[in-house]
């Protein structure tokens, strides 16, 4: 089963158990046409098999089930969640933020920061927590250096 976003050209290869896969992925599963990509958020979605011309055409990562079910609910890809505090303090130091997420709570004159985005195009993912602010993704900019020479 493939996840392909016609938008930024990125996919996932979902590979498992095949009732897995379909329960989660395939036509009678509650994602089904809900999809949402992993990289730039687009809807422009579509899943089903796919042929070996789709690795000329797409990025692709492979991913399990569950890693394909957390990445569609916005929690990024494996490497996306390596946050510890050396990996985000030295975010911080070498590059300045140039974007700020943030929205208002109703009626209390405060507001939620969701992400702040950095010179280098990286994009550092906020939420909150028992013990304050949690990162819980940092998603590096796509590099079309890095693509080109892996394949």
């Amino acid at each position: 089963m493939y996840i392909l976003c016609n938008d930024c050209h990125r996919g996932i290869r979902v590979m498992g158990n095949s009732e897995d896969v379909e329960g989660m992925f395939g036509e009678r599963s509650y994602w089904h046409g809900k999809y949402k990509c992993y990289a730039c958020e687009s809807m422009n979605v579509v899943a089903g098999p796919a042929g070996p011309e789709v690795h000329e055409k797409w990025t692709i990562i492979t991913l399990d089930p569950h890693e394909t079910h957390l990445a569609m609910e916005g929690m990024g890809i494996p490497e996306e969640r390596e946050c510890a505090a050396e990996i985000v303090i030295d975010q911080f130091l070498k590059f300045r933020i140039t974007t700020v997420l943030a929205r208002p709570i109703s009626n209390t004159g405060r507001s939620v920061i969701d992400a702040f985005v950095f010179e280098d195009g990286t994009k550092m993912f906020l939420t909150a927590s028992s013990h304050g602010a949690q990162v819980y993704r940092i998603r590096k900019p796509h590099s079309y250096v890095k693509e080109m020479d892996n394949g």
